[in-house]
């Protein structure tokens, strides 16, 4: 099973590119860390895919004013208007029961695609820090791997040798390994997904932010800084371009500051 694609544009190749991809976790940081590096660095639209795994939704464009713009779909791929990365934008839930095949379809298009490597962005639970975690950044780097039946950290695998020094450059703090287990949990869609990956032998790196449910744009600012540090975009851009959608977000807080109860 292959994730289809309904390409823009018809002759696009995707040879040694990288994709950037959400996982649906809490706060749904990923998703709106993708968003904004949309927004900030002006990606362009090139397709929509189709899957079955997934809720079929559509709405107003997130990125134009007033939602005057294409109407917005379920899964989405957009470019980097000089760089060759993707990202793919994911807006609704994985169907039940198709955990699994859902991260096999979409691992197995980007294999066939001859992407690169993949950067997954994640979240997870503040509630599972141990104490050194707590004044530290909180944002983690992982290149997951199943290792005699369990997800490992794969800072020594040879496959990983530009992702490891990249992380090295840029200072970067790996995940701890008590935190592997409550970032990848069995029968999960990133568990899934790592699985995959590992599978078909594609480099990954998981950019984790730990989190609570609230008001997540800080904690999506921080997935992005990451990901604009990893492709050495920092100079494209003097400010974050928070997206159109997300002024309801900001309109919400500020009506629980004065006091008010959102329902």
């Amino acid at each position: 099973m292959v994730l289809i694609l309904h390409s823009i544009d018809k002759n696009v190749k995707f040879d040694g590119s990288s994709i950037v991809l959400p996982s649906i976790s809490l706060g749904n940081v990923g998703q709106l860390s993708v968003d904004l590096l949309i927004s900030t660095f002006k990606f362009v639209k090139i397709g929509t895919l189709e899957s079955r795994f997934i809720s079929p939704i559509c709405g107003n464009d997130p990125f134009s004013p007033l939602g005057s713009g294409e109407i917005t779909t379920a899964l989405e791929l957009f470019k980097h208007p000089s760089k060759s990365i993707y990202a793919l934008q994911q807006r609704s839930n994985v169907i039940k029961g198709f955990y699994r095949q859902f991260s096999e379809e979409v691992v197995n298009w980007i294999k066939q695609s001859s992407f690169k490597e993949v950067i997954h962005l994640h979240s997870i639970n503040a509630d599972y820090r141990n104490d050194s975690q707590l004044s530290e950044n909180q944002c983690r780097f992982s290149l997951p791997q199943f290792e005699e039946g369990r997800i490992t950290n794969g800072l020594q695998n040879p496959k990983n040798s530009f992702q490891i020094q990249r992380a090295k450059q840029l200072r970067w703090t790996s995940l701890e390994s008590n935190s592997l287990f409550d970032s990848f949990t069995a029968g999960t869609t990133a568990y899934y997904f790592v699985e995959q990956c590992n599978i078909v032998d594609i480099p990954l790196v998981s950019l984790i932010c730990f989190c609570s449910e609230g008001d997540n744009i800080p904690d999506a600012i921080r997935v992005s800084q990451f990901v604009s540090e990893y492709f050495d975009l920092s100079q494209e851009k003097k400010d974050w371009n928070l997206p159109h959608s997300w002024t309801a977000l900001m309109e919400a807080n500020e009506h629980i500051e004065e006091g008010g109860m959102i329902f």
